[in-house]
């Protein structure tokens, strides 16, 4: 019964150990912002908290987008689309989140560093 218990505690703490190192990895690294036009990666922008507002213009499919990154995060402020849902959608932060402008074919995804 103690060799029983010795083998479930070391198991137990090398899970432990291998789900901290995994989140330590994860939390230290920050995220990007991966600039889609037209179907291709144009630019990859930091998104690091307290870095400063940046504001970039990309050309797309029936005119310009212009994204604003500031502390983390990112949101289209303009876009020569129709109906502006791009805009509507505020800011992103997440991984795996994005901004979509469909008809200009712009496309702003927050992916892991």
């Amino acid at each position: 019964m103690t060799d029983r218990r010795i083998i479930v505690s070391v198991l137990l703490a090398a899970c432990l150990l291998w789900l901290g190192f995994g989140y330590a990895r994860t939390w230290k690294r920050g995220n990007v912002l991966v600039v889609n036009v037209k179907g291709v990666d144009v630019e990859r922008v930091p998104l690091a908290r307290g870095a400063g507002r940046t504001t970039k213009t990309v050309g797309g499919l029936i005119g310009r987008s212009t994204f604003e990154v500031e502390d983390g995060r990112v949101r289209m402020v303009s876009s020569d689309c129709p109906d502006k849902v791009c805009i509507r959608m505020g800011w992103v932060e997440r991984q795996g989140q994005a901004i979509v402008c469909l008809p200009n074919r712009v496309v702003l995804k927050v992916e892991p560093e």
